[in-house]
């Protein structure tokens, strides 16, 4: 399926932020910290981040914006500039870590799995491939990164170590006008929207000391985050607040043609967005592109899923992107949520 092509060019949002380019690709230095979120009704709680080391020196600190729910996402160049993607990360958390990125093969085909003995003596999986420990620095690399939408998360102690913030969307275009081979969109209709909740429960027991087998607190030990309730619910970092309201994520070029949205889900649980009651074509999911469009009025979209999806807006129009779910809430502060606009 092809869609109109445009002619001018621009970056893909404020959203979006590219590393230091070679002649491989993209060779990006980042911390894996701590850091904090405000949210809408005053609480403030503790998140792991991936964290843009500015300079390419991890002997200086330099205080940057993040990536994922701290707002920017890893561009690959397309073709011709080099696909290869080299992570170099610096562990400044307590705990080990790693980076998987699903849909792309690559360093977790080769890398050994770390694992650990349980109570019962079984020997158990604890990270998909080889970590970093706390306080050093580990080198990851996948070569011929396919086009596509993809997201970037630890690869260790996933269910919480991605709960904490440890993910980003990452994305490589086809060309410069085109997402997809044979999808002509360029980079000023395309935006990327990352869906993200937060259980303040986990957070506070992970700040606390008491998440694992030997809390500080025995009364308040949390084991696990399956049984864990998500109450702040995000896009792009974001929870939507009446009195202070994300920024509108405005799309450029020739408003006429069509415009693609990345949605990608960072949360436990499934979410399903909604483009101000438009149909939408999924045209890909996982970076990888579907033989036919599906039309859909909404995208369902399971935990740690991405899906592009293709849609024709009228001119100035300025769409809802919610959950359909109604993930809508700030807690117990209703309206709020999963809510930005799209203007077209």
């Amino acid at each position: 399926m092809k869609y109109a092509s445009l002619n001018n060019l621009a970056l893909l949002c404020a959203l979006c932020f590219l590393g230091a380019n070679t002649s491989r690709g993209v060779d990006i230095y980042v911390r894996a910290e701590k850091t904090s979120l405000t949210l809408p009704d005053g609480k403030t709680v503790e998140m792991w981040g991936f964290i843009r080391d500015a300079d390419n020196n991890f002997a200086t600190l330099e205080t940057t914006a993040g990536y994922g729910f701290q707002g920017r996402s890893i561009e690959i160049p397309p073709t011709g500039a080099g696909n290869t993607l080299v992570i170099r990360l610096f562990n400044r958390l307590d705990v080990p870590t790693s980076v998987v990125i699903p849909g792309q093969n690559g360093y977790a085909a080769a890398a050994p799995h770390a694992t650990f003995v349980d109570d019962l003596g079984r020997t158990r999986a604890r990270s998909f491939v080889a970590e970093t420990a706390p306080g050093a620095v580990g080198v990851y690399q996948w070569n011929n990164v396919a086009a596509g939408t993809y997201l970037l998360h630890s690869g260790s102690h996933a269910a919480l170590q991605v709960q904490m913030g440890l993910y980003s969307p990452l994305t490589r275009q086809q060309s410069n006008t085109s997402p997809y081979p044979g999808v002509q969109i360029p980079a000023s209709r395309q935006a990327t929207l990352l869906f993200s909740e937060i259980a303040p429960d986990v957070h506070d027991a992970v700040q606390e000391g008491n998440y694992g087998p030997t809390p500080v607190d025995p009364a308040r030990q949390m084991t696990s985050t399956m049984h864990s309730r998500p109450r702040y619910f995000l896009i792009n970092g974001v929870a939507y607040s009446q009195a202070a309201p994300p920024p509108d994520i405005v799309l450029g070029g020739n408003r006429n043609n069509p415009l693609m949205l990345r949605l990608l889900n960072a949360g436990l649980d499934a979410h399903v967005p909604v483009v101000g009651g438009l149909p939408v074509s999924a045209i890909a999911e996982d970076g990888a592109l579907y033989r036919y469009p599906r039309e859909q009025s909404a995208v369902f979209l399971p935990a740690l899923k991405t899906t592009d999806v293709v849609l024709t807006a009228p001119v100035g129009a300025r769409l809802p992107v919610y959950d359909r779910r109604l993930g809508l809430v700030n807690d117990t502060q209703s309206p709020g949520g999963m809510l930005v606009y799209v203007q077209n």
